[in-house]
C-alpha cells in the first residue's frame, strides 16, 4: 500500500466512527490520522475540482437526496439542525467522490476492509475500551449496533477478497475476517448476526455457482431474488422462529418503537418533519418526543420509517431506489475494472436490507451505511468519463 493508499485507508478508519475510541487507547498521537487525512481530501477537491464535479453530478440518486436534505429545512421542524446535518451528508458525499479520484472502486473497498478489519481487531485486543457501563461490547465505535454494522461490512468484504486473493494479502483477510465475526458474535446485536449469516451465505453460493453460470452479473440476477423469497418467507414466520431461539418476539421493543413512529408520520405524511431533524438531542422538538415517548423515541430502529419520518414519500420512495440501485450494479456489473464486485455488492446489498428492517441504517451522514452507499453508486472518475461520451 502506497501513500495515496494508506491515507485513504486512515480516512475510511475515520469515517467509520472508531476514532475517538483509538485516541483513548493510543493518546492523542492518533489525532494526526485526522489532520493528515482531512489535508490529503482538502487538496484532492482543490487539485482534482473538476473530475470531482464530474463524479458526483453523474450520480443523480446522491446529488437527490442531498437535495431533498437542503430543501427538507423548508418544512422542518428544527431547520437549524436539518441544515447543519444536510451540509454533514453533502460533505461526506464529497470526501467519497475525492477518495474515487485516485484509486478504482474495487481498491477503496479494500482499503474499506483494511480499516474496519482493524477497527475490529483493536477491539478484541482492548477489550477494556470495548465495554461500556451496562457491559455491553461496542469495540471502539459509540454502541454495540454501530459495532455490528461496521463489522458486518468487514465480514462479507473479507471473505470476498479472501475468495478472490491468491497473495500474500489472503492472510490479512483471513485475520479480519475471524475478528469482524468475532465482533458480531461479541455485539450480541441480533440484526447484524444475521445480515452478516445471510451475505457470507450468498458469497459461498455464488462461489459454487461459478461452475454453472461464469457471469457474475446472471449469478445475481438468479441469486438475489432466490434469497430475497427465502428471507421473505423467514419473515412470516419470525415470531416462531424468534420464541425457538429464546429471543423477545417484540424484537426488544422495536415493535412498539414502530408503533410509535408510524402514528408520528401519520400527522406528517407526505414530506415528514426536515431531514435528520432529530440528531440534536437537546432540541425543543426532540425533547418533545423524548418527555411523550422515552428516549428510544429519537430513532425508530427501521430506516423504512426513520427517513419516511424525516423526509415523507420522497424520502421513503429514494430509500427503496438506493437499495435497487446497490442490486442493479451487482446484477448489470460495473464497467471496466469493477466487473469483480458482483458478488460482493450482491452480498451487501442483502445485508443492508435486513439491517434496515430493525435498525435505522440509512441516510445519516454518520452512518457507515450511507459511507458504503456512496463509494458504490458514485461513479470513479474513469467510469464518470466513460458515461460522459
Amino acid at each position: 500500500m502506497d501513500l495515496v493508499g494508506a491515507l485513504i485507508a486512515a480516512l475510511l478508519f475515520i469515517q467509520s466512527g472508531a476514532l475517538f475510541a483509538a485516541i483513548g487507547l493510543f493518546g492523542t498521537g492518533v489525532t494526526y490520522l485526522l489532520f493528515a487525512s482531512y489535508t490529503f481530501v482538502t487538496a484532492t477537491v482543490i487539485i482534482k475540482s473538476k473530475q470531482i464535479l464530474l463524479s458526483i453530478t453523474n450520480s443523480p440518486l446522491i446529488l437527490a437526496f442531498i437535495a431533498l436534505a437542503f430543501f427538507s429545512a423548508l418544512w422542518s421542524v428544527d431547520p437549524g439542525t436539518t441544515i447543519n446535518e444536510s451540509m454533514r451528508l453533502a460533505l461526506g458525499c464529497l470526501t467519497a467522490a475525492a477518495m474515487l479520484q485516485w484509486r478504482s472502486r474495487s481498491k477503496i473497498l479494500q482499503y474499506l476492509t483494511i480499516a474496519l478489519g482493524v477497527a475490529c481487531t483493536l477491539s478484541i485486543l482492548a477489550p477494556s475500551v470495548g465495554y461500556n457501563g451496562r457491559g455491553d461490547f461496542r469495540g471502539l465505535f459509540q454502541q454495540k449496533n454501530i459495532l455490528g454494522f461496521a463489522a458486518t461490512i468487514c465480514a462479507i468484504s473479507s471473505l470476498h477478497f479472501v475468495l478472490r486473493n491468491s497473495s500474500w494479502m489472503k492472510a490479512f483477510y483471513l485475520l479480519t475476517l475471524a475478528a469482524s465475526i468475532a465482533c458480531v458474535v461479541m455485539s450480541k446485536s441480533a440484526s447484524s448476526q444475521v445480515a452478516t449469516l445471510a451475505g457470507l451465505s450468498y458469497l459461498a453460493i455464488d462461489r459454487l455457482a461459478q461452475s454453472y453460470l461464469r457471469t457474475p452479473g446472471k449469478r445475481a440476477l438468479i441469486l438475489v431474488p432466490l434469497v430475497g423469497i427465502v428471507i421473505f418467507a423467514a419473515s412470516l414466520s419470525l415470531p416462531y422462529i424468534l420464541s425457538m431461539l429464546g429471543k423477545d418476539p417484540t424484537l426488544t421493543g422495536r415493535v412498539q418503537l414502530w408503533a410509535v413512529g408510524r402514528s408520528l408520520i401519520e400527522k406528517r405524511a407526505t414530506l415528514g418533519y426536515g431531514y435528520q431533524v432529530l440528531a440534536d438531542e437537546n432540541s425543543t422538538f426532540s425533547s418533545f418526543l423524548v418527555k411523550s415517548f422515552g428516549d428510544y423515541a429519537l430513532q425508530f430502529h427501521n430506516s423504512w420509517i426513520n427517513i419516511q419520518f424525516q423526509l415523507g414519500y420522497p424520502g421513503l420512495i429514494m430509500n427503496g431506489i438506493f437499495f435497487a440501485a446497490v442490486f442493479r450494479a451487482a446484477i448489470a456489473g460495473q464497467k471496466d475494472e469493477d466487473l469483480s464486485l458482483s458478488p460482493l455488492l450482491a452480498a451487501l446489498g442483502i445485508a443492508l436490507v435486513l439491517q434496515s428492517l430493525t435498525e435505522s441504517t440509512f441516510g445519516s451522514p454518520r452512518s457507515i451505511q450511507t459511507l458504503l452507499l456512496s463509494l458504490i453508486l458514485i461513479p470513479s472518475l474513469k467510469r464518470a468519463s466513460t458515461v460522459t461520451k
